[in-house]
């Protein structure tokens, strides 16, 4: 069992060894993934814009985390070009997943977002039409 578990790692490393992105590739992968999570932001909003009750909460949840992963997204870009004058390729590949990782989730919480408010949102078990209509539970 060991034995499989260690050449599963083994071959998963050869394999993110052969995935190599030049220093080029990774920056405009960078700038391009930013591009396009502000436009999911900005669709995001439009769709806040028009919405109330619990899909405008959902919905503001949504943008709190796209903003972050932007945010995230913006600081690893800029690391990127300075670990690789420095060079640093590991950091810069770090840095590189952590923009990738990012966009992944971005495309998560648009798909999320797009079916914000559909559920109804219930708390606990449904409340049965008998209580609603006042009967106490106390036989006359």
């Amino acid at each position: 069992m060991l034995l499989l578990l260690s050449s599963a790692f083994a071959a998963r490393g050869a394999l993110e060894q052969e995935s190599v992105t030049s220093p080029r590739e990774k920056m405009v992968f960078a700038a391009t993934a930013i591009s396009e999570m502000r436009e999911v932001r900005d669709e995001l909003e439009d769709w806040n814009s028009n919405s109330r009750g619990p899909r405008r909460v959902c919905l503001d949840k949504q943008l709190r985390t796209l903003d972050h992963l932007i945010e995230a997204s913006e600081e690893a870009s800029m690391a990127i070009p300075d670990a690789l004058a420095e060079g640093a390729a590991e950091v810069a590949e770090l840095e590189f997943r952590k923009v990738t990782v990012a966009l992944g989730r971005t495309r998560e919480v648009r798909d999320i977002a797009s079916v914000c408010g559909t559920e109804p949102i219930t708390v606990g078990p449904e409340i049965p039409a008998a209580w609603k209509a006042g009967w106490t539970g106390v036989q006359e």
